[in-house]
């Protein structure tokens, strides 16, 4: 099975904020979405990632296979650090080609945020 890969860099670029929060709220009435937006304003927003807002890394990826054109993607060499020491468990992910390693995986890269915001509100909007 292919392989695809959403990284935290990739989920920092998808910040609930308040003002996406508010224009969920604008959305509808039900209960799911007003839940949602409930649950996410109690998220302290991520210092390392400026203060604006928390980000939504499983969204990212659920929202990979509803609509990859909302993502750019790289093919790259991914392997995990199965050696001794602090970096065992960690991905490596070659995204220049140095290490010759041949290319396994998909990594996700950049997504449009506003976009991915409105798919987000619009599915949870339609819930009960």
């Amino acid at each position: 099975r292919p392989v695809v890969f959403a990284t935290l860099e990739l989920t920092a670029q998808a910040l609930a904020t308040p003002a996406r929060i508010a224009a969920w709220r604008t959305l509808g009435r039900g209960q799911s979405l007003q839940k949602a937006c409930d649950i996410q304003a109690t998220v302290r927003p991520s210092r390392r990632l400026g203060g604006i807002g928390a980000p939504l890394h499983d969204p990212c990826a659920v929202a990979w296979l509803i609509r990859p054109d909302l993502f750019t993607t790289r093919a790259c060499s991914v392997r995990m650090d199965l050696g001794p020491g602090p970096g065992r468990g960690r991905t490596v992910i070659d995204r220049w080609g140095r290490t010759g390693d041949p290319l396994n995986a998909t990594v996700l890269e950049t997504v449009d945020a506003d976009r991915l915001f409105d798919l987000l509100g619009q599915r949870l909007a339609l819930l009960p």
